[in-house]
């Protein structure tokens, strides 16, 4: 099923500060604590993110397209699966022009296993960073632009639920190609007695 979504045209004051503490302060649990692995519905957490960084009215409009099937599920703990969309999505936000396009789809890989694709058409990465972008307090962004903890946030979450990331970009000056996340996770089943 394809959906896109967009900013609410009115209100959402509260609700973007409240989600801008979550985005801020909610990965900080990482380490340490019991994943609360489940089946789950990527899809869903997808448009929740979508959905909570729509809320804030002071950031540029891009459009978020979420192509996954809605029957898939993956093995996942939920709140870490949103937190990693999250950042994923303010990252590519961050990279697209106004009206940019941010696209997630899904499949099931030959192993059995789901893979989850996120893909921006902004500037893309430089090839001389891709090989850190996963280190922490490395960040591509201008002085107090971003702190470099959100993708080593991501990757760690991704390692702590049996997952993987990988990222695909290159970046031109005169030709933006954007950048592909790619998520993989295993299959979730719901128990059938």
């Amino acid at each position: 099923m394809h959906r896109d979504l967009h900013r609410p045209r009115k209100g959402g004051t509260t609700s973007a500060k409240r989600f801008e503490a979550r985005s801020r302060f909610g990965p900080v649990q990482g380490r340490g604590q019991d994943n609360r692995m489940a089946p789950c519905n990527g899809a869903d957490c997808a448009d929740e993110a979508a959905n909570l960084l729509l809320l804030d009215p002071g950031t540029k409009h891009v459009s978020f397209t979420n192509d996954c099937d809605r029957e898939l599920l993956v093995f996942a703990d939920p709140q870490k699966l949103l937190q990693i969309f999250i950042n994923l999505y303010s990252n590519a936000r961050d990279a697209c022009e106004v009206n940019g396009k941010i696209t997630t789809t899904a499949r099931i890989k030959k192993n059995g296993r789901i893979e989850i694709m996120v893909e921006d058409d902004g500037i893309g990465i430089p090839d001389h960073e891709l090989d850190r972008i996963f280190e922490p307090f490395f960040t591509t962004k201008g002085p107090g632009a971003g702190t470099g903890l959100g993708l080593a946030l991501v990757f760690t979450m991704m390692e702590e639920m049996q997952g993987e990331i990988d990222v695909r970009s290159t970046s031109a000056p005169d030709h933006p190609t954007g950048t592909r996340f790619l998520l993989t996770l295993n299959e979730g089943r719901y128990n059938v007695a």
